[in-house]
């Protein structure tokens, strides 16, 4: 199963601001993260299991590997996530 943008970014950054500071430690965080998390961010169901599938460390490095804008550059706050439409691509 394949996770919106959105989702993983926002889960990014909710284990950043829970203290995470490294990828494997994001990782582990998502791993870890409360089913209100999961449903505050988006994160849907997987149709065929009981419960949701969530991005693996490996997306998340992938992702922001891929990345080009450096922290001082990239939008900051909740008003930023809804002015990007793109963030609802699949990753």
């Amino acid at each position: 199963m394949r996770h919106t943008l959105s989702v993983v970014l926002a889960l990014t950054a909710c284990a950043v601001l829970a203290g995470a500071r490294s990828l494997l430690a994001v990782g582990e965080w998502i791993a870890d993260v409360p089913p209100q998390v999961l449903t505050t961010v988006g994160a849907r169901p997987d149709p065929l299991l009981p419960q949701r599938r969530l991005p693996a460390e490996t997306t998340v490095r992938r992702l922001l590997a891929g990345s080009t804008a450096t922290p001082s550059v990239m939008p900051s706050g909740a008003s930023a996530m809804h002015t990007h439409a793109h963030l609802d691509r699949r990753v």
